[in-house]
């Protein structure tokens, strides 16, 4: 649990700080965007709690192409200053998901942000789609890092697991978590 939050908290200020870093070329972008982040605290704090006191998930209908526009805002910094593009190929007539927003919200940002680490040393492609398939939602996050060895692929979704030094290995443990308590799948290709 300790480590967990280390690393939420960890990815939440390194965007503010630097958003605040570029506030001065739009003061009010970046005041939007450290605002977002704050509301990441406070979503991270309402999970400690929840451990305290066990709650119910909040599954509500929750639009995935909102969802992950919030998410290219809240990561949007990161990306700049990482020298990554983003691509984002929505498909519009895609149905809403049944899902807690906040768990959702936290499972894209650990994906984005994995994948413009994967890419910080030489900037690249991040491409984001979405699609209906067979009555599911799919989510499809590409990078253009230089990929992975199979055996970090056997235990990518891990706790502790990570192909960065200064990594704490769980956010794609974390991940994997909120994809199976919502019913889903999760995958990786290099």
């Amino acid at each position: 649990l300790a480590a967990s939050t280390a690393h939420d908290i960890k990815n939440i200020l390194a965007s503010v700080t630097l958003e605040l870093g570029f506030g001065v070329e739009d003061p009010e972008r970046a005041l939007a965007a450290v605002k977002g982040h704050m509301d990441r605290f406070s979503v991270l704090a309402h999970r400690l709690l929840s451990y305290a006191k066990p709650r119910m998930v909040a599954m509500r209908p929750v639009d995935v192409n909102d969802l992950i526009q919030r998410v290219l805002v809240l990561t949007a910094t990161f990306m700049r200053v990482s020298d990554v593009t983003v691509v984002w190929s929505k498909d519009d007539a895609l149905p809403p998901v049944l899902g807690d927003p906040n768990q959702l919200e936290h499972l894209l940002v650990n994906l984005v942000m994995n994948a413009v680490q994967a890419m910080q040393e030489a900037g690249g492609t991040l491409t984001v789609a979405t699609c209906g398939s067979d009555g599911h939602v799919v989510v499809e996050v590409k990078d253009t890092g230089k990929g992975m060895a199979p055996e970090v692929l056997a235990q990518l979704f891990e706790p502790f697991t990570s192909t960065r030094t200064e990594g704490f290995g769980l956010g794609l443990f974390s991940c994997k978590r909120i994809v199976e308590g919502h019913g889903g799948d999760i995958a990786v290709r290099s």
